[in-house]
């Protein structure tokens, strides 16, 4: 029984390792695929429409943001456009993609599998050239006898061992701080029960639509006489045109998908899955309880809840990275999310009213901020605050009885 056991372990060691996203469960007698196992792999997951919307959704949001290696002078900033490394995040990180289609590669293996690895390329003197990515698929992370994470990958059957410095891992939800969970692996039960509600539809839809008779007939019949009398209603049944005899009747049974509850278990698992990668449903085009009242909030809170908590995983990993423990104290790279806290234009233009009104805001933020091109008069980037606003104290009279003004 030992034996038989080890045998099993090295057999689901050897299944991990090829195979990382297959899982079995095993008996006494061998392996038996789970049935949840459908939708154990990311292109099989992605061929569910609501996790291909919620995934799209979430990388293409982050991936079309701003990424920009700012220069910090005290407690202000500005864009470093002379440092080698801007080009390389904002523009294109290697000459084969863009910054969009990068990020939004690497942001949908990590809302998939869990994981997100960027090789990156150095010179000599350790300047960073290229970033190029890696498949998660093939990438086993472990510590050595030294306690240092090292960096296995699969290249087409070929290992190669990568340092951390050559690695930047970016892991969504885990247990150790490393490793982060794949959402493949853990919701596959709710993925798959989608997934299978698509295809009992498609067979639905495909087979089921067309009514099923039933042939009654008042006499009993023979085992011949049914069988003909079968062959002979479907021929006139594909002819579209039936004579009934004899005091036959037809009864014909449908399956009503509605009182099945068949589309509100649908729309459950459209929840399911929304609630798995926490997006508003009426982003992935689900508006039965959304209402023009509630969507500019939910959006927000998209924002604030899902978009900012996955930016800031992203900005850590590249700073802690890219950036020397020097280079940290004067440049960070950040992602700019303030766009999509805007809200709509009325909110928005009250609220830059108000920062212009106190000095917070210049004309030419202000119109920056709506795709406007910048006043070129000598006031255009001054700050003006309003007569009726000034200190407290030069309302009170001082002792002499006189208006104190500052």
């Amino acid at each position: 029984m030992t034996l038989f056991t080890n045998v099993v372990r090295s057999f689901n060691n050897i299944k991990k390792w090829i195979y990382p996203n297959e899982s079995y469960e095993s008996n006494n007698l061998g392996f038996i695929r789970d049935k949840s196992m459908i939708a154990n792999t990311p292109n099989a997951e992605l061929t569910y429409s609501t996790v291909f919307a919620c995934v799209r959704v979430i990388s293409e949001t982050i991936a079309t943001l701003p990424l920009f290696l700012y220069k910090v002078k005290g407690n202000n900033k500005e864009k470093a456009k002379d440092h080698p490394l801007y080009k390389i995040l904002h523009d294109s990180p290697n000459i084969e993609s863009s910054s969009v289609a990068f990020f939004e590669s690497l942001i949908t293996q990590i809302l998939l599998n869990g994981n997100g690895f960027i090789e990156v390329i150095k010179d000599n003197l350790n300047n960073i050239l290229e970033m190029h990515l890696l498949d998660s698929n093939r990438m086993r992370v472990f510590r050595d006898n030294y306690n240092n994470i090292i960096f296995e990958y699969n290249k087409d059957g070929n290992i190669i061992t990568l340092g951390k410095s050559q690695v930047i891992h970016i892991a969504g939800l885990g247990w150790n701080g490393i490793i982060g969970y794949s959402p493949i692996a853990l919701m596959r039960r709710q993925i798959s029960t989608g997934l299978y509600q698509d295809g009992f539809a498609l067979e639905f839809f495909s087979n089921g639509v067309k009514k099923v008779p039933i042939l009654s007939h008042p006499n009993h019949l023979s085992p011949e006489a049914k069988k003909n009398m079968k062959e002979s209603f479907r021929s006139s049944w594909e002819d579209g045109i039936v004579v009934l005899e004899e005091g036959m009747k037809v009864d014909p049974i449908t399956m009503n998908l509605s009182d099945a509850q068949f589309l509100e278990s649908r729309r459950f698992s459209v929840e399911e899955i929304c609630r798995i990668f926490r997006v508003p449903p009426h982003l992935i085009g689900d508006l039965s309880r959304s209402t023009n009242n509630n969507i500019e909030h939910q959006s927000i809170e998209f924002v604030t809840h899902t978009i900012r908590p996955w930016c800031v995983r992203i900005e850590k990993a590249l700073n802690n990275c890219l950036l020397s423990d020097i280079e940290r104290k004067k440049y960070s790279i950040e992602f700019m999310i303030d766009g999509l806290l805007r809200g709509d234009t009325l909110t928005r233009q009250q609220a830059n009213q108000i920062k212009f009104n106190n000095g917070i805001l210049t004309r030419n933020e202000w119109r920056r901020q709506e795709n406007l091109n910048e006043v070129e008069d000598n006031h255009g980037n001054e700050y003006f605050v309003s007569q009726q606003v000034r200190p407290i104290e030069s309302i009170y009279q001082n002792n002499n009885g006189d208006i104190k003004d500052e």
